[in-house]
């Protein structure tokens, strides 16, 4: 029988396929219904085989164990591997009750099997143990050391390692004298006690502290820090309370296409206990309060706004390591920056709301203010007063801006996206009202189409070509022009270019250049134009111009 398929109920596919089990044997037992202490039987192994990795165990030759009235007897119960044994031992013993011994040394490899709620465990532990009195209330009583051990819970990024301690074993309980390691860098020390009360009631009381540890929990908040930590409980999910105070870092969410994380399940069954029969499962339940006394970086970037500033505030983390929310408040000091449309904009007052929600996704209420200078359409300068507010979630937050001077709507986002404004009230140009409002709204959609809809990006991620466009209106001919460029770099020596402009007057132009140095350049350019649109008269006369030219370039710096 290749048992570790029966562990798939409880861990995932990839784990237990790392293991290569076989266990045969035969198994007989009667149990008198008045007293089923009293039972009977045989348990005999011919083939035992564990292996994980490098890590493996067997027995060399048959192992049984018999009963006899509920009487134990053990023959040549050793199971035995590199750098590892355990050994099962019985003594004369009075019907009903126990008189068996343990020992071993185990390749924590070997348990990851029987622990489907760790990500990784290794190391080396070392136990004697004793079992006496009644079969269905037994005594524990023993010794036990663990060596450079490392235990990593699912959903949590950092691994207990470099653990060794020890512990007694007496009148049911474990007490944990010590236990050092590390964590995230720094140093952790813990120690307390498990007590075996009855199924489904294991209470269990650790406490310890943890100094200059580099954490990020949870995922985009790197901080550094010391605290003092307690897990409880008297069944799983077990609650796991850290009191951190952060020295240094940065806060950066980092936020996904989906908005959603991918969660491990465990699927239900009516054989499981109450505890895995639910979607999700985690053997920890976080309790976590950050402290965050001094300011620290946070970053919160979401299209098309970028906010950097310094923060102080308190947060507390709840909830399964993998899918923690978060509750509390920072607060943004003034002189951050918030980045909107190539504009960096001053926090002025600012704060990120959690109500126990996605780290991914504070509540935003911010303020900055920049001055923008504007060209006017009369190629006049203009100086405004620009406030910014963000308010609303991160995922989806709503941006409204006010000037000083008043403008409309439309001119600030020509304001803040080219730097231009259309104000007629100081306008000496001989056209109708509606040329310049048309001028600028082709600007802005320019500015829209390769900023908004982030087509420059992705052409730039992919293919490695940057796209360019932009419309205006032309006073002369009385039309709208439309320019589309696409460059490309192909070496750090040779670039091209290539535009096509689209009016009354279409003009190609295709530009290729090669650096024989860092000052001297040869450039080769073609320029084709269509003056088919030119004429507007009934006789409309088809024809095109091409010009072709080389160039050498020399660029000289003048200080």
């Amino acid at each position: 029988w290749n048992f570790a398929q029966a562990f798939s109920i409880f861990s995932d596919a990839l784990r237990v396929s790392n293991y290569t089990t076989s266990v045969s044997g035969d198994l007989a037992f009667e149990f008198p219904k008045k007293n089923w202490r009293l039972f009977s039987g045989q348990l005999s192994v011919n083939e035992l085989h564990l292996k994980n990795g490098r890590a493996e165990m067997a027995i060399a030759k048959p192992i049984s164990l018999t009963a006899n009235k509920g009487m134990i007897q053990t023959r040549d119960f050793e199971i035995n591997g590199p750098n590892t044994y355990f050994r099962l031992r019985s003594a004369p013993q009075q019907p009903g009750q126990l008189a068996l011994s343990l020992e071993g040394k185990i390749d924590l490899a070997l348990a990851t099997l029987f622990t489907p709620f760790l990500e990784e465990l290794r190391g080396q532990t070392q136990f004697s143990l004793s079992l006496n009195g009644p079969i269905d209330h037994p005594i524990f009583a023993g010794t036990s050391y663990l060596q450079d051990a490392l235990v990593k819970l699912k959903g949590f990024p950092h691994a207990f390692e470099q653990m060794n301690g020890d512990a007694t074993l007496s009148n049911n309980k474990i007490v944990v004298n010590t236990v050092k390691g590390r964590l995230g860098g720094g140093v952790f020390y813990a120690s307390g006690n498990v007590k075996f009360l009855d199924l489904g009631n294991l209470p269990i009381d650790f406490r310890g502290s943890f100094n200059d540890c580099k954490l990020n929990v949870p995922d985009g908040f790197n901080t550094r820090g010391s605290g003092d930590f307690a897990i409880k409980g008297n069944w799983l999910p077990y609650t796991l309370s850290v009191n951190y105070d952060i020295d240094s870092g940065s806060i950066e969410p980092r936020t996904s296409s989906t908005g959603k994380k991918n969660l491990s399940e465990v699927k239900p069954s009516n054989f499981l206990p109450k505890f895995l029969s639910v979607q999700r499962f985690s053997p920890i339940n976080l309790q976590l309060n950050v402290n965050i006394p001094k300011e620290l970086p946070v970053r919160v970037a979401v299209s098309p706004v970028d906010i950097r500033s310094k923060v102080t505030g308190r947060l507390k983390v709840n909830g399964p390591p993998d899918a923690p929310l978060l509750t509390g408040q920072i607060d943004v000091a003034r002189g951050g920056q918030v980045n909107f449309r190539s504009n960096i904009f001053e926090i002025q007052s600012g704060q990120l709301n959690w109500d126990n929600s996605d780290p991914i996704n504070p509540s935003l209420n911010v303020s900055a203010d920049v001055k923008a200078t504007a060209t006017l359409v009369n190629n006049e300068t203009r100086e405004y007063n620009v406030h910014l507010r963000v308010v609303g979630e991160a995922k989806n937050p709503k941006i409204s801006m006010t000037s000083e001077p008043p403008l409309a709507e439309n001119d600030l986002i020509s304001l803040v996206t080219l730097g231009f404004v259309n104000d007629q009230q100081n306008t000496t140009f001989a056209q109708p009202q509606t040329t310049g409002i048309s001028d600028n709204s082709y600007q802005i959609g320019g500015a829209i189409l390769n900023q908004s809809l982030g087509i420059n990006r992705q052409l730039e991620d992919k293919l490695g070509v940057r796209f360019d466009y932009s419309s205006s209106y032309n006073q002369v001919d009385q039309a709208t022009r439309h320019k589309f460029t696409l460059r490309k770099q192909w070496t750090p020596v040779f670039g091209t270019s290539a535009s096509r402009e689209v009016g009354k007057t279409s003009t190609s132009d295709v530009k290729a250049e090669y650096k024989l140095n860092k000052r001297l350049s040869v450039i080769g350019q073609w320029e084709g134009q269509d003056n088919s649109g030119a004429n507007t008269t009934s006789t409309t006369t088809k024809s095109s111009d091409n010009i072709f030219g080389l160039d050498l370039e020399y660029k000289m710096d003048f200080k």
